[in-house]
């Protein structure tokens, strides 16, 4: 966990989970909404994750499919390059048959 207000990461289990109350039926319901900060209490935290491709640590809401932002945007780039060096009748083919991407 890495708290954006100070800077400092911390172990899950050191900071403290926090929730709110709603009603609900006759009683109550709680939900986390969660964590503290143990250093300086900010609610401003967030799980890392690293970026499958650059290795880099983000908050797990940054990363889709195992990347980056910069990542993916890098691998559409380089897609899009590799796709424009195929003639127009190899890139219907390619399109035509995506199950040559799995090998």
């Amino acid at each position: 966990m890495l708290c954006r207000a100070c800077g400092i990461a911390f172990e899950a289990g050191d900071g403290e989970r926090y929730s709110e109350r709603y009603p609900y039926g006759e009683g109550e319901s709680e939900q986390v909404m969660g964590m503290l900060c143990p250093h300086c209490g900010s609610e401003d935290v967030w799980e890392e994750v690293c970026c499958a491709e650059c290795g880099e640590e983000y908050a797990a809401s940054d990363i889709h499919d195992g990347l980056c932002r910069v990542c993916v945007e890098q691998t559409q780039q380089d897609l899009e390059w590799c796709f424009g060096t195929l003639s127009k009748a190899q890139q219907r083919w390619a399109a035509a048959h995506p199950e040559w991407m799995e090998r």
